[in-house]
């Protein structure tokens, strides 16, 4: 029985070091938004606010109208792409229309990925 018990111990201090890292990182997530926020993050929420893949142009001006920010076109389109060929975060859904890729939990798999 005290193999048993061991590993029932050894089970919940991974549980309790897995609870722990995930507390730690909601943490740093919480401290961290309170500083400045990256412009894939101020995209990633305009896109979450949208509820729907937009194109590059409306992203940039719901940028500029809601966040004051002139973002670079051309930089904030090729970091997208990045994620978008690493299937993280962001998906393209057209030409210049890129979207969340939990928007399409169920009909992901029919979305026009970026190669």
């Amino acid at each position: 029985m005290e193999n048993e018990e061991l590993e029932f111990v050894l089970e919940i201090e991974q549980h309790l070091a897995t609870c722990l890292k995930k507390v730690r990182m909601y943490k740093l997530a919480k401290k961290l938004s309170k500083t400045k926020r990256t412009q894939l993050e101020i995209v990633e929420e305009i896109l979450q606010n949208a509820a729907k893949p937009l194109h590059i142009n409306d992203v940039l001006s719901i940028a500029a109208e809601r966040y004051k920010l002139n973002l670079k076109r051309g930089t904030v389109v090729s970091a997208l792409t990045k994620h978008v060929k690493a299937k993280h975060i962001f998906c393209k859904t057209g030409k210049n229309i890129f979207g969340l890729i939990n928007f399409g939990n169920d009909n992901h798999d029919n979305m026009n990925l970026a190669k």
